[in-house]
């Protein structure tokens, strides 16, 4: 059941997201700290956004199924994982970033860590 909200909250966000970016390019360029003053930038913002959002759907899919649960926690928890590392790389090669990089980085390993927790008690529940 906790796995089934975790999939579904993550589903959300990244529907979510993804439609906020392909209708607000600016706004999200903005955030991100991009600059996307050409019009290969605003396709590939769209784009990317685009599969943000298509991601989301798939994990609300997926969170509506019953044996799919662990396998759908696990690809976030994955996902999730990447952007840390990728975040936690740039802080090393790049240096010190702007703080919304950090706040970033407490999320993204608050989502790492309750999705392992949850991982593990699903598959203590299924071993009983």
């Amino acid at each position: 059941m906790m796995l089934k909200l975790f999939n579904g909250l993550n589903g959300i966000f990244y529907l979510a997201w993804g439609v906020w970016g392909v209708f607000s390019p600016h706004e999200s360029a903005k955030l991100m700290g991009w600059d996307v003053n050409t019009l290969l930038g605003m396709h590939e913002m769209r784009a990317t956004w685009a599969a943000f959002a298509m991601l989301g759907l798939a994990i609300m899919f997926a969170s509506l199924g019953k044996n799919q649960q662990r396998g759908t926690a696990f690809a976030i928890v994955m996902g999730t994982s990447g952007l840390f590392i990728g975040r936690s790389l740039a802080l090393i090669l790049d240096g010190a970033g702007p703080s919304r990089t950090y706040m970033e980085l407490a999320v993204e390993a608050f989502i790492i860590v309750l999705g392992l927790f949850l991982l593990r008690r699903a598959q203590t529940i299924s071993a009983d």
